[in-house]
């Protein structure tokens, strides 16, 4: 049985999913009927089609004790931004996980990456740069969107984590070293590699 802070930090996490969810989908949902647009905008930015059905369970308008799947919960992670439900719920305040391997995609630069290779890089609310690795250990930004980054801009970063903050170290921008830049604080990065 589920202690009370257990169904607590469920409740916070739910919670925190569904906002998230709405800030991903432009609005907040206010009746029914908006589940299927919002199953449409899930199935475009996850490949995965959910039921309308399962939506309205999870924001309670169907009242069974059915508990969500976990790879439904790892879909609608993913749509607000975290690498999945594991990523969402470490990130939690009140998580009981503090330390431990790895679990979510990543890449080790020095060992996985090739100069020129390309990554793009996106975090809430609509932000995302297109960068590419060079042989200096220098990262260089060719596109960036809705951030205060810009092309041209360099940065090292020796490990990125799916569902994590990036930390651009020594970001140079306009010609002057800025130290070290923290893009997706609160909900972390997606990566895609192009």
């Amino acid at each position: 049985m589920a202690t009370k802070e257990e169904i607590n930090l469920k409740e916070e996490i739910n919670l925190i999913l569904k906002e998230n969810i709405e800030r991903a989908f432009g609005h907040h949902i206010e009746s029914p009927c908006e589940f299927g647009a919002l199953r449409e905008s899930i199935f475009k930015r996850t490949g995965v089609l959910l039921s309308a059905t399962t939506l309205k369970r999870f924001w309670g308008y169907i009242t069974d004790q059915k508990n969500l799947r976990r790879s439904t919960l790892d879909v609608l992670s993913r749509y607000a931004g975290w690498a999945g439900w594991e990523s969402l719920k470490a990130g939690m305040p009140n998580s009981e996980i503090e330390s431990g391997p790895i679990h979510t995609r990543h890449i080790n630069v020095a060992e996985d990456m090739k100069s020129g290779e390309a990554l793009e890089i996106s975090w809430l609310p609509d932000r995302t740069i297109r960068i590419k690795y060079h042989d200096d250990g220098f990262f260089e930004i060719i596109d960036a969107e809705n951030t205060r980054l810009k092309a041209g801009d360099l940065f090292r970063c020796s490990l990125i984590c799916e569902g994590q903050p990036l930390y651009a170290e020594h970001l140079i921008h306009d010609g002057k070293d800025l130290g070290v830049y923290l893009c997706g604080r609160k909900n972390g990065i997606t990566v895609i590699k192009l």
